[in-house]
């Protein structure tokens, strides 16, 4: 990485930290960050050494390093392990490579006074079924959210939602509604609204297969 790309990213914590009204790790960045962090092979441990160091001025009082922590994979991890144990083994899927994103979404002062979040982290990730066979095909995208209601508390509101999912032109009507009903606990509303897959009763129903792999897992998961 170049001067100017590492200069880049001196704007977007300097930014982040304006937002938060966080002065005092603007001035460190001012300060220290150029002389610390120079770009190149070892970019990552140079970042770790600036925001990390326990010798350094940055600590875990100040808003921008909260901050960062929550946009870092130790928040987004354990998510997917959620997930992954729910449904994995009836379903197993993959990443998508390339397909991470995220969004940091500060609230308006008077918003902050009325109940809104401080500011508001959303990951974003599409994953993949791992069969080769086109009648299993699906798809789905999840999202990690994290409203922080107060940084200096370090008071976190978290959920976890299947925002999105598709199946091929082949996939099978058995794989459809199994997996749609293996995701259930993780729909957003939204999705489970329009879900064209459903009984008369309008609740979603597995072959015996599935719901004794679903079983197995869930008691596999209470017992870890």
């Amino acid at each position: 990485m170049q001067n100017e790309d590492v200069g880049e990213l001196e704007k977007i914590f300097t930014i982040l930290a304006q937002e938060l009204g966080d002065s005092a790790s603007k001035k460190i960045l001012d300060e220290d960050f150029g002389t610390t962090v120079r770009g190149g092979s070892n970019l990552t441990e140079q970042l770790k050494s600036f925001f990390l160091s326990e010798t350094g001025r940055l600590d875990d009082s100040l808003k921008l390093i909260t901050l960062l922590k929550t946009i870092s994979v130790d928040m987004y991890f354990p998510a997917y392990l959620r997930l992954r144990n729910a449904f994995f083994s009836v379903f197993p899927f993959k990443d998508v490579k390339g397909s991470g994103r995220l969004a940091i979404i500060f609230s308006e002062p008077a918003d902050v006074s009325k109940g809104a979040p401080v500011v508001e982290i959303i990951h974003t990730k599409k994953e993949q079924t791992t069969s080769e066979g086109a009648s299993q095909y699906f798809e789905f995208d999840w999202e990690l959210r994290l409203k922080v209601m107060d940084l200096e508390q370090k008071t976190l509101e978290t959920s976890v939602q299947i925002v999105d999912y598709a199946f091929g032109d082949f996939t099978t009507d058995d794989i459809k509604i199994d997996a749609t009903a293996a995701w259930s606990p993780f729909l957003a509303e939204s999705l489970k609204a329009k879900d064209p897959l459903t009984t008369m009763n309008g609740k979603k129903t597995l072959t015996g297969k599935s719901r004794k792999k679903i079983l197995e897992a869930q008691k596999a998961q209470e017992k870890s």
